[in-house]
Order: structure tokens, then sequence, then C-alpha cells
């Protein structure tokens, strides 16, 4: 019966990945720049949400295009990633971009299905950029390259031989990534938190069995670092925001309301702002939402976008800082999986079998 089952899921999520209409995982891209603008993807298209809660169509989408991850550099340029997929050539096509404060958009990697090594959005100081991925065997090892500014490629971590030999057509990392204001770099596999130190020392700030033992099926999306170094993250599979900090200490910062999940976070200026996921009932239409959680806990909705078809923002307000529901089921959070097309990948890569090879990775 495995031996069916496994080949069968194999299917879905490849159909799934394929067409354009769903994702394996969702994506945890968000940002805020200094003048309180939110910059967000729902996977195809990027949004811009204004300091006063509307939103808009900030680089349109193209179907089959999908953008997970986005950042802010020093300049307050836009940084980011696509990969799409063309049937003509049945090759990924991916690329990188740059969009300046004033609306100015450039590729800094044309789209390309062979990327150089190591390339990724996210560069340091520098000028090294960092990419962590994962092998492309059934051991799906993961490891983490580096390209310094000159084009040296170097391992961090895994093995080297593997790393280097893999294919990195996908651009975007594993499950999220965040610079420290002291240049730190805090990284996630979705179930453990790794950090390197400017220095190139990476050491695991929390691993998977001291997550798993607090929050069963803990899958985490996003990070955010505050200027104390505590990390912040998304645990999709539990629908909530996680705080670690700089000791491994792990508490709950936040729960995100039923039929809802958190996919991604950014800290700015004392406050977290959470990218949350859901889907309209046709499966059709992904919608996401952020929500705004200020230093003395009260959350609001700043702006709802895709809802009901419309992406028309809707603003409210709440009190509660932390949505304590005991009673939410394991079927809700499958049901909250499936919203955004995770159900059956997240089956596969959060299987007892994959979490002992990470572990034993790590």
């Amino acid at each position: 019966m495995k031996t069916f089952i496994l080949p069968l899921l194999l299917i879905m999520v490849w159909t799934l990945l394929l067409s354009g209409r769903a994702t394996a995982h969702p994506p945890w891209a968000i940002v805020v720049d200094d003048k309180n603008q939110i910059y967000l993807s729902d996977l195809e298209t990027i949004w811009k949400i204004d300091a006063s809660g509307k939103s808009s169509v900030f680089r349109t989408g193209v179907f089959g295009r999908h953008t997970h991850e986005i950042r802010l550099d020093g300049d307050g340029n836009l940084l980011g990633e696509d990969l799409s997929y063309e049937p003509a050539t049945k090759k990924y096509v991916t690329s990188l971009w740059k969009i300046t404060p004033n609306g100015s958009f450039s590729f800094t990697l044309a789209p390309t299905a062979e990327p150089p090594k190591a390339i990724s959005i996210w560069k340091n100081q520098a000028g090294a950029t960092f990419y962590f991925g994962q092998t492309e065997d059934k051991q799906h090892k993961p490891f983490l390259l580096k390209r310094s500014a000159n084009g040296a490629v170097s391992t961090l971590f895994g093995d080297s031989k593997n790393a280097l030999r893999e294919r990195q057509v996908v651009l975007y990392s594993l499950a999220g990534m965040a610079f420290a204001p002291d240049g730190t770099l805090f990284i996630t596999n979705r179930l453990n938190i790794l950090k390197v130190a400017p220095d190139d020392k990476v050491t695991v700030v929390v691993n998977q069995n001291k997550v798993s033992e607090k929050f069963p099926n803990a899958q985490l999306f996003g990070l955010a670092v505050d200027p104390q170094n505590n990390v912040f993250t998304a645990d999709f599979g539990n629908r909530k925001i996680l705080k670690i900090t700089f000791d491994g200490a792990i508490s709950v910062a936040a729960e995100s309301e039923p039929n809802w999940s958190p996919t991604g976070v950014y800290f700015r200026n004392g406050n977290l702002y959470v990218l949350e996921a859901r889907s309209e009932l046709s499966g059709a239409n992904i919608v996401v939402r952020v929500r705004k959680i200020t230093a003395d806990g009260k959350i609001s909705t700043v702006a709802t976008i895709n809802e009901s078809r419309t992406n028309a923002p809707v603003n409210s307000n709440q009190n509660n800082s932390i949505f304590d529901n005991q009673n939410q089921t394991a079927n809700q959070n499958n049901k909250s999986c499936a919203a955004v097309g995770l159900a059956f990948a997240a089956c596969l890569i959060l299987s007892e079998k994959s979490r002992s090879l990470i572990k034993n990775s790590l």
C-alpha cells in the first residue's frame, strides 16, 4: 500500500507545482519600509499597502510565475526572485530583480535556466550572497553556500561535494532568511533555525526536537529578527508566531484566528507584521492578509487581499494579543495547509523519515 501511495502523492505535488494555481509551500514574502509601506507577495503578484491600509498592485503578476521571498536592501530598494516553468522548453526559468523607491524596475539577474551558483537576494555588506537549499536525492539534505563578491563559492554547511553539484534554479531559500542588525544571518529549513555569524560560523539556534516537543507538526516559514536578536518565525502547521530568544527559549508571541495560518513575519520600529494565508472555497484564489502586532500586544488587521476576489482591503482592530484556542484540531490545520496547496508536500517533507534525515544533518 505504501509503495502505491507515495508515487501518487508525488504526482499530485508535481501537478500542483506545474499548474500555477497552487504551490508546494506558501509565500513568506513581506517587508515594511521606513514610510510604513508594506510590500508582500501572494505568489504571483507583488502588492503594496500604504500607511493608510490601502492596497494596490505593485508589480503585475504573470500566471505561473512565483515569488516566495522579498527583502529591502540598505538603500530602500525592493529585491525579489521569480521562478516560472516554460512548457515549450520544459525548463524552469529564474531571475532576480530590483525595484527602486521611485518605482524603477531592473533585473539584477536576467531570466535564465542556469543561474550562477549561490546567487540570491541575500547579500551582506561585503557583497557576498547566500543560498540555502537541499539536495535533489531522496535524502533532501540541507546545505548552505556562500558566493563572495569576487565570485568564489564555498560551502558553509552540509556536504560540499553534494552541494556544489546540485542545480540551483530555485533561488529562494528553503523556508526563509533574515539578517540581524549586526549582520548575522538567520535561516530556517521549516524544522530548525540556524544562524551564520559574520565570520561564517554556523550554529543551531533551536533544533527540531526542541521545537516539536512543544509544538508538534511545526512548519516554520519566514523569519524576523529584532534589535535584541530575538527571532520570530511563522509556525504554519500550528497557526502560531513563535519567539526564540538568543539562548534558544521558545514562546508563543501570537496565534492566528481559525482558517488562517501565518506564513511570514517582519519586524519594523517595534512592531511585528505577520503575513497570513487562506483560500477561497474554490481553491483557485489564495487570500492573504497582513496583521500588525504592537509592542504592547495590540493586534490589528491592516489589509486583506483577494477577499471575495475584490482585492479590497478590510481593516479591523482586536485587543487580544493571543487567540488561545486549545480546541483547534489537526483537521483544521490540515485544511489550512490544503488551502494554499501545502497539504501533500507537507505530508512528504514532514514525515518521520524526512525529519530524521534533516536531524542527522544538523
